[in-house]
């Protein structure tokens, strides 16, 4: 797997990963080390103080951009620095035990820069140099050991090569290596500096004398750095191999096997055709996903065709794995904060707790720059569009959250994979830790919801549904608990059990809300300053359709589950559409609304996108209450350029009501919405209503691709009147969104 916040590592997906990456830096000193992205795009953006848009892939000087990327065997990093190119491409063997990467630069006049290869062992296995070659060009081999998830121990080997023109003398590789704590490298090394504990290995181009590169014992290192300078053009090659090979598949495999790497004994041609097939292979495969896509769009095909390679890409190459522990707050001040309805900063590392338990998670990241770990929310966006190009990688993402992520007695799942010192050095303060009732909108959800449409009984499918389902009901269970408006004590369970008896008497249905009330903000709900009007002291009373909504489709796919393995549902699903009518049908307005909480327990007088989320996430059944959902959105919220959050009256009413906001969940374009109306119109409500729900998919559609599509630096919302973006950053993780409005798979 990847680093996303550095320019390019590889990583073992392992507790204590061995990290394989590049770096360089110019010479004379201008620029900050090519080596976390952070760093390099935060100085340049300083000096492009002029632009009018903010970019986490470039800067007028500066560009760092995946161009081509497979998610698993392929892919190709373009790295424009100054007037030096750098093409940085890998090609991973289809069993995954070798890997190559070829670094090209291309200075083109450029300063001399000093270049870089580190490999460093976390779990502190050393790292060995083996016997170096006595023609004067000592391409270095070194071999090392990890441990992997389930405890084996692998070997390993990497071979680093100079392939210079053999007509030109060039220098020797420096290698410095030292013993460093887990996450120190990646946290504050200075690679224009020697580190001051570094053992140097002088070669001797004779291949005779060379001092010893290793201590004994306590002093052996996992950190290795070759560092080289060049003036003029050059390339480098990395072959990765496992030493050995499991011969049989499972946990519970011993027998091992030599493996021979095939890409260290190629020749340079063979490896430029091998690694131009694969670029053809993946081109060709893209094309022929994307294409059906772009029929009765009245805007260039290629264009919008190049620029899905590249967001796909993009999206693919920002992908990570973290392993660690999450930070939380203390359950007693989040029982505080809730019983006031106001959040308050955290002013101690006191006032956080360690997990007691190691997690993992496979995720997407906002931005390679700022947001450099996995949101979980975003994850779920990026496999509604990943699902169509690899369903293995999504059926692995939905288990690393869910199971690998999961806190397995309460099931609490960890919004953002901040596990470790290294991440939460790069983190915003209020991102670092986890609040245990806090709950994220589920989205992970919406991609195992398209598994079960598509599921046909293949073994493997059952296999995976059977795994996540225990972690499901668990999450449920979880949601019941810690987002129940009021004092609702019944499981979810006795509740469906009451309503299915012959009982005169029947339970009160469930209502949820979002915890985390900061006065008019709800930030946990992923639209933080929506108008949610509440009476002061009554907060825990109000009940949120959309959280309503994200519960109900849970609950749904459990049910999903169970009988497709031949399982009885624990919770009916036809009775969620009862109790969303029961509590969120608001029938003197003829729409579903927010409950406000308040003493007579009103709807909320807004008109936005809260009222369309049972239609969003595909709850609604009835054909009269999903037409009238299409029509409110019709007429109170489509613009020219998307639906817009809130309707123009709504805006007004909430200003003359005081209704507090930050001008931006308050009536702004936002592509995450759009895109999942046009997901439920395609994939349930055309099938149900005919053309009125296929014209407002089609009249969707072409304007959100006219606003957003129609440049490379897509954001996250737009003005509703001019349709000017309403962001000066765009990040690589909401770029994406681009293939959920040009996705045409009916």
């Amino acid at each position: 797997t990847y680093e996303p916040g550095l320019l390019f590592a590889m990583k073992t997906r392992t507790p204590k990963p061995v990290y394989i990456g590049v770096a360089w830096y110019d010479e004379a000193g201008l620029h900050p080390v090519r080596h976390k992205m952070v760093d390099v795009l935060s100085v340049e953006r300083r000096r492009d103080s002029n632009d009018t848009m903010v970019s986490d892939e470039k800067t007028g000087a500066f560009e760092a951009a995946w161009t081509l990327h497979d998610g698993v065997h392929y892919g190709h990093l373009f790295v424009r620095d100054g007037p030096a190119k750098i093409n940085i491409e890998f090609l991973k063997s289809p069993p995954g035990d070798s890997w190559h990467v070829r670094v090209h630069g291309q200075m083109d006049g450029a300063k001399p820069i000093e270049f870089f290869v580190y490999v460093v062992n976390e779990g502190g296995d050393a790292l060995e140099p083996e016997l170096a070659t006595t023609d004067g060009s000592w391409d270095p081999q070194i071999k090392s050991e990890f441990e992997d998830a389930d405890g084996r121990r692998e070997g390993f080997n990497l071979l680093l090569r100079d392939d210079h023109n053999p007509l030109f003398t060039v220098a020797s590789w420096q290698v410095y290596g030292w013993r460093s704590a887990e996450g120190e490298f990646l946290r504050g090394t200075n690679l224009r500096n020697v580190h001051l504990n570094a053992q140097s290995c002088k070669i001797d181009f004779s291949g005779v004398e060379r001092l010893p590169l290793l201590k004994t014992g306590h002093e052996t290192h996992n950190v290795m750095i070759f560092r080289k300078r060049y003036e003029s053009d050059f390339r480098v090659e990395l072959s990765m191999r496992h030493a050995s090979h499991l011969v049989a598949a499972g946990p519970d495999a011993t027998a091992h096997q030599r493996f021979m790497a095939d890409y260290e004994s190629l020749t340079t041609c063979q490896l430029t055709n091998a690694f131009r097939a694969r670029e053809k292979e993946v081109l060709y495969q893209m094309r022929q996903m994307l294409i059906p896509w772009t029929k009765g769009i009245h805007v260039n095909r290629k264009l919008y065709i190049n620029r899905a390679f590249r967001v796909l890409s993009g999206a693919l190459g920002s992908w990570g794995f973290w392993h660690g522990r999450y930070l939380y707050l203390d359950p007693s001040l989040d029982a505080s904060w809730d019983e006031q309805g106001k959040l308050t900063r955290v002013q101690s590392d006191e006032q956080l707790r360690e997990a007691a338990f190691d997690v993992s998670a496979f995720g997407a990241v906002a931005s390679r720059v700022g947001s450099s770990y996995g949101d979980m929310t975003l994850t779920g966006f990026h496999l509604l569009f990943i699902i169509r190009w690899n369903k293995e990688w999504t059926k692995d993402a939905i288990a690393s959250w869910l199971v690998g992520a999961q806190e397995s007695n309460s099931g609490f799942i960890p919004h953002r994979a901040i596990l470790t010192a290294a991440s939460r050095a790069f983190a915003p303060p209020s991102a670092r830790y986890e609040c245990l009732t806090f709950a994220a909108p589920p989205t992970i959800l919406l991609a195992l919801d398209q598994l079960l449409r598509s599921y046909q009984g293949e073994a493997a499918d059952k296999e995976f549904l059977e795994f996540v389902l225990p972690h499901l009901r668990r999450w449920r269970t979880w949601f019941h608990k810690t987002q129940s408006s009021g004092d609702n004590k019944m499981s979810l369970e006795a509740l469906a059990a009451a309503e299915t008896t012959n009982e005169t008497e029947k339970s009160s249905p469930p209502r949820y809300r979002w915890r985390s009330r900061d006065e008019y903000r709800i930030p946990s709900s992923g639209m933080p300053d929506y108008p949610r009007p509440v009476c002061p002291g009554y907060h825990r009373m109000e009940a949120h359709v959309d959280l309503f909504s994200w519960v109900a489709l849970l609950s749904s796919i459990i049910s999903d589950v169970e009988l497709h393995l031949g399982a009885a549902e624990t919770v009916p699903k036809r009775l969620w559409t009862v109790w969303l009518d029961t509590v969120h049908w608001d029938a003197a307005n003829q729409r579903y609304a927010d409950r406000a909480g308040c003493p007579g327990d009103s709807f909320s007088p807004y008109i936005g996108y809260v009222n369309l989320y049972p239609f969003l996430l595909g709850i609604i059944d009835n054909k009269g209450r999903a037409l009238t959902i299409v029509e409110l959105a019709k007429t109170e919220l489509m613009t020219r350029y998307g639906l817009m959050s809130v309707s123009y009256d709504s805006v007004r009413a909430a200003r003359d009501a005081g209704l507090r906001h930050e001008n931006r969940w308050m009536g702004h374009v936002w592509l995450s919405a759009n895109v999942l109306m046009l997901h439920a119109l395609r994939t349930k409500y055309i099938g149900i209503l005919g053309d009125p729900a296929g014209e407002l998919f089609k009249r969707l559609r072409l304007c959100m691709l006219e606003i957003s599509g129609g440049s490379p630096m897509m954001q996250e919302a737009y003005n509703p009147v001019t349709g000017a973006a309403e962001s000066t950053v765009s990040l690589v993780g909401y770029r994406v969104m681009l293939l959920g409005l040009l996705e045409d798979s009916r």
